[in-house]
């Protein structure tokens, strides 16, 4: 026996140290929270077998009161803590609130503290007696009502965690049922030792038993975690993986109670675990429980559900699965949650966009593809086989069968650029092209795309759209035909003539051997079609015309309006000269033949300047430049010509132009000079008057004679000024002669007046200016205009002369006899001198007819009251016929010639000694007439 007694020590020593291992073994194995409470019985139990152990190994009596007191530590704790497991085992987890949790500990703890202080009020230990135990000492006390209460309390615990072991093995499934039954015996451990504590039961009646069977109840608790894998799988679905798990888990019993979840579930409800085990899920989650039918849902086919949170825009994925135990039916369910918000919301940010694609494809209406260039197969959409004329349902899946329908002309730039895209050479694709529809039309299309590519860079797929861009390009073309081509005549404008005469001039210099030629055409006489019938009128000659060019050249040449009346022609492949100048006359001959505008024929004529194409020239506004100086000469030689440039011409315009630049200058320099011709009696040769004749002194060229450079003047309008100044210049040397020459004051002053200068506004305010400043009296200004000037425009020049006659100055008509219709207005107009002109005189010596003439309009001028003088007088023959005829005054170079201002003090001295200061004959006075203020009127 003594040997049993020393075994049994060992035996709680070695059953106490397992135990703590076991425990540390359960904590490190599974870290469930039921493998905690597990652990936490083999820890006490540990500490109250080998307390007691060390109790029985006492020799004193201080001894076997400190362990036993120690062996409180886990006398108090086991039965709180094997309840506490059991509830956590078996799913009643909602009783170990916050709240009662702490109650449960309450008992251990005072129950620790009393035995501590036993000494001060033996409420534990009312008498403490040692006993022997065979060879060992025990203490054998006499128990106060403390731990009677306690141990009451203690075994109401163990006994309450037995009966919901054995309620769990009625409802347990027959793997479930093992572990319990296990855990039952573990239960019925400490019982039977506390039967054999109390009745004293032999072998060894003296030996406390209860610490040796809480070591079995750890040992066989341990089995159920290690050997039966308790915390892997218990009825409440409790284990580690579960608490891992980025899901939510609830576990529900067959009444759907919930009888655990793990952490991301609790989370999810919004409440601990503590407070939500045992309730139901309808009242837990209403939305879950609504959600999830359980009648539906099978094992092998377990349904899924989407769920919106009411308090958040949550979405989860619910899987409902039923726990099977055996043939019997299911114990419950498992729901497993997982956050499908930002998957729903990708989703539908994914339909949103989708929708918005298909709805901005059908917007722009272009058509989709998508090239598999893995596969080489291509997805065209519906509207990209109806843009070509094809139903959605025909075959349309390879790229030949796209490409095969490009023009020819750009299919291999097509090709080019889906390959430089794909090789990574450009960006994106972008490519316009020709594509022949099913009912064989072309329509032009614009594709765009982009290639994707895999993380080497290598291009799996190319998508992009197709666009009808065949309106834009008809638009297009009639742009830019409206920019190349005049909008009256519909032919070639000025811009496109000078491209292709441009592209021309580089033929030539590539190959010498080629040629061209310019035509420049402007039409005769066409203003007065304009003037006469109209601007509509007008134009439909321009249109007549351009048709009437066009249909006389070739197909390769190109007939351009140049502008206003003036036509461009380009010939092409000219090699002669003589070929231009045939084309040119073909086109008079055409031109001549009636047009028929405004229902009445009407007939007009051209002037054409040629010039040939040549390695020489750079710019295409120096062919044409040489064409129309070529006009002009044609023009200036008379209507309906041509003429073919040459380097004259050329230098002569150039002249022309730099004289422009000297004569602007020329008044600012007072380059200008007078030279004065006497208009002198032909009886006695007194002078009577001068006629002021314009000089340039150039500073180049020297003195110039006015048909040098006075048709520049007429054609710049610097006529005006210049003829201002004459005025103003000859009146105030007038007036000089007057107060200074031997009878000046009979003298008068004769200054000629261009067209220009009658039409200007100013005119008649300029002439009393000129009278004003000078001092001239009005009478003794005589202004010469030509016979032809009045012709032209005879209505409103009378009225400028009437009022230039108001004035009280003379009009004189220079070279009469040259116009064909003067006659007819010449008793109409103001006029005082009728002057012969000299083509007259000079002729009338050798042809009689050319006398009777001149006989004829002395006759008339004296019918009509008018005086007469002779220009042009250089032989003494004519002298003598004049004489004869009675014709009183004249002049010319056989009297006088011009002299400088200067010159004309001693030439009058030298005249008035001769003729005793008198003339012979005096020139008729011109009628009276008041003299008037200055007035506007219009000029030319």
């Amino acid at each position: 026996m003594i040997q049993f007694e020393r075994i049994y020590t060992l035996v709680l020593m070695v059953a106490g140290s397992i135990s703590i291992v076991m425990g540390l073994f359960v904590l490190w194995r599974r870290r469930a929270p039921g493998a905690k409470w597990m652990a936490m019985v083999m820890f006490t139990s540990s500490i109250w077998m080998i307390g007691y152990a060390l109790e029985l190994r006492s020799e004193t009596l201080s001894e076997l009161i400190f362990w036993g007191k120690v062996q409180y530590f886990g006398i108090a704790t086991v039965p709180t803590v094997w309840f506490i497991s059991t509830l956590r085992y078996t799913g009643r987890d909602r009783w170990l609130t916050q709240r009662k949790l702490p109650l449960l500990g309450l008992v251990p703890a005072l129950t620790i503290a009393i035995a501590l202080t036993n000494e001060r009020h033996g409420l534990l230990w009312a008498e403490i007696n040692v006993q022997e135990v065979g060879p060992l000492l025990a203490l054998d006390n006499e128990y106060g009502p403390a731990l009677w209460l306690f141990a009451t309390y203690s075994y109401l615990l163990v006994l309450a965690a037995s009966i919901i072991m054995i309620q769990m093995v009625n409802r347990s499934n027959r793997f479930y049922r093992s572990q319990l039954l296990a855990n039952i015996a573990a239960a019925a451990a400490p019982w039977l030792a506390s039967i054999h504590d109390l009745l004293h039961l032999p072998p060894l009646p003296m030996l406390d038993f209860a610490p040796m069977a809480f070591t079995l109840t750890s040992f066989i608790l341990t089995w159920n975690v290690v050997g039966w894998r308790m915390t892997d799988l218990l009825p409440v679905a409790r284990g580690t993986i579960l608490e891992s798990m980025d899901d939510g888990v609830i576990v529900l019993d067959p009444l759907h109670r919930i009888v655990d979840l793990n952490a991301v579930a609790a989370a999810l409800i919004g409440r601990s675990a503590q407070e939500t085990i045992g309730s139901r899920l309808i009242s837990a989650w209403p939305e879950l429980a609504n959600a999830t039918v359980f009648s539906q849902v099978t094992p092998d086919a377990p349904c899924e559900f989407t769920l919106s949170q009411n308090h958040g825009e949550a979405f989860f994925d619910v899987r409902v699965s039923s726990i099977h135990a055996d043939e019997s039916g299911g114990v419950g369910h498992v729901i497993v949650l997982r956050d499908a918000t930002e998957r729903i919301r990708a989703e539908a940010a994914l339909r949103e966009s989708e929708a918005r694609y298909a709805l901005a494809a059908e917007g722009a209406n272009d058509g989709l593809w998508d090239w598999d260039l893995q596969t080489d197969e291509i997805y065209f959409s519906p509207r990209w086989k109806s843009m070509l004329g094809f139903d959605e349902g025909e075959t349309f899946d390879q790229p030949d069968h796209w490409l095969e329908r490009v023009h020819p002309e750009d299919r291999v730039r097509l090709r080019r650029e889906i390959e430089a895209h794909l090789a990574g050479e450009t960006p994106h694709f972008e490519s316009e092209y020709r594509i022949r529809n099913k009912a064989g039309e072309i329509r032009w299309m614009l594709s765009r795309a982009i290639a994707v590519r895999d993380d080497a860079g290598v291009p799996e797929r190319m998508a992009g759209s197709q666009t009808d861009i065949t309106d834009r390009k008809t638009a297009e073309r009639q742009l830019i035909y409206q920019a190349l081509h005049d909008d009256l005549t519909g032919l070639p404008n000025r811009t496109l003539l000078m491209e292709r005469l441009d592209r021309a001039l580089e033929r030539v210099r590539r190959d010498s051997s080629t040629g061209f030629a310019v035509l420049f055409l402007d039409l005769d006489r066409f203003k007065v079609i304009n003037d006469s019938l109209g601007h509509l009128a007008g134009d439909d000659m321009l249109v007549s015309v351009a048709e009437r060019l066009g249909q006389s050249m070739r197909t390769a040449d190109t007939v351009a309006r140049h502008g206003g009346d003036e036509f461009v022609i380009l010939l092409e492949s000219i090699y002669d000269p003589k070929e231009a100048i045939l084309a040119a006359e073909r086109i008079q001959d055409e031109l001549g033949k009636p047009f028929r505008v405004s229902d009445q024929e009407v007939f007009t004529s051209a002037s054409i300047g040629i010039a040939l194409s040549s390695a020489d020239y750079e710019h295409p506004d120096d062919l044409l430049r040489d064409a129309d100086i070529a006009m002009y000469r044609a023009k200036a030689h008379g209507n309906a010509r041509c003429e073919l440039f040459n380097a004259e011409m050329h230098t002569h315009a150039v002249a022309l132009l730099q004289l422009e630049t000297d004569l602007r200058q020329a008044l600012e320099r007072r380059e200008f000079e007078l030279y004065f011709q006497p208009i002198q009696s032909l009886n006695d040769s007194a002078i009577v008057g001068f006629e002021a004749l314009l000089r340039w002194r150039h500073p180049r060229r020297g003195l110039l004679r006015p048909q040098e450079f006075l048709g520049v003047a007429e054609e710049t309008g610097l006529i005006v000024p210049i003829g201002a100044w004459v005025l103003q210049e000859a009146c105030r040397i007038g007036q000089e002669w007057r107060e200074s020459l031997p009878n000046g004051e009979r003298l008068s002053m004769s200054v000629n007046l261009s067209a220009n200068q009658l039409r200007h506004p100013h005119i008649v305010a300029t002439v009393q200016d000129a009278l004003v400043h000078s001092g001239l009296p009005s009478e003794h200004l005589q202004l010469e205009i030509t016979e032809s000037t009045v012709i032209q425009d005879g209505s409103a020049i009378g009225e400028v002369l009437d009022e230039l006659r108001a004035l009280g100055v003379n009009i004189h008509i220079d070279d009469f006899g040259t116009g064909y219709s003067s006659l007819g207005i010449l008793h109409r107009l103001p006029v005082d001198i009728l002057k012969i002109d000299q083509s007259f005189i000079q002729r009338m010596s050798s042809e009689q007819k050319i006398m009777e003439i001149v006989r004829a309009i002395l006759a008339l001028a004296r019918g009509l009251n008018i005086g007469v003088i002779a220009e042009g007088i250089e032989t003494r023959p004519q002298l003598e016929i004049l004489r004869d005829l009675e014709c009183a005054f004249g002049q010319g170079y056989l009297l006088t010639e011009p002299i400088p201002a200067e010159a004309v003090r001693r030439l009058h001295q030298d005249l008035n000694a001769r003729t005793d200061g008198k003339a012979a004959v005096d020139p008729p006075a011109p009628p009276t007439v008041p003299a008037k203020s200055s007035r506007k009127i219009s000029a030319r």
